[in-house]
Parts: C-alpha cells; structure tokens; sequence
C-alpha cells in the first residue's frame, strides 16, 4: 500500500481500524499507528513517479523514498529484488534519441519551470 506525503494522516491500520500518523525514525519518514503501544503498525512512506523502472525484470515503478539523513532518492519498488536508484527525481519523458530514462538536474539557484526545485532540504 501506498500513501501520500502531502497527508497528515493516512489509511487506517488493518490491526485496531485507526489512523496512521507521519514519524520521523532513524532511518526517515514512515507511517506508524496513532495508538502505538497497543498497534505497532508501521509502513514506509513513498513517492509515486508513475516512471517505470529501466531494465526491470519484475516491471517495478521509481519510487520517492527518505534515507537516514531525510533526503529523497528514487528507487525501484521491486526492493530488494531490484536494487537500481537514483538522487534526482526522474521525468516521465523518455528520452527522444534512445526512450531511456531521463532524470531532472538543476543548476545551483535555477528555478525550473514547475516551480519546484527537485530536492527536499
């Protein structure tokens, strides 16, 4: 199951039917039950991209991940099957000469077009 990052809550968790919250553990942001001594429920929290994985056997999708440090990086959601990931977040237009993957890398201080600056400080 997937969540959203923009939600403060999120689905209810299947043990006591309650919301799960946004943490911050060690290793990142997750979703964890608002009842926690009795629930101990925990999911990670991931970005969507809607970019299929390159190269991927099991057909897996680029996902936002945090590591330890709280930073975003892009993986495969086929984890620990397919280990590929990336820093930057990926386009969803292939690329015109070869259909390969395209990633989004902005000078220091250029303001892209969309408005966002690709990274989470």
């Amino acid at each position: 199951m997937k969540v959203s990052v923009t939600a403060r809550h999120f689905d209810l968790t299947p043990e006591l039917k309650e919301r799960a919250e946004a943490r911050l553990g060690r290793f990142g942001k997750f979703a964890a039950c608002s009842q926690y001594p009795e629930c101990k429920y925990t999911q990670p929290i991931q970005i969507k991209t809607g970019v299929k994985c390159p190269d991927c056997p099991e057909g897996g999708e680029l996902v936002g991940r945090y590591n330890r440090r709280g930073q975003i990086f892009y993986g495969c959601s086929a984890y620990p099957k397919h280990k590929f990931a990336i820093n930057y977040p990926p386009s969803s237009n292939p690329c015109p000469n070869c259909g390969g993957l395209v990633i989004e890398i902005h000078a220091m201080g250029e303001i892209p077009e969309n408005g966002s600056s690709g990274r989470n400080r």
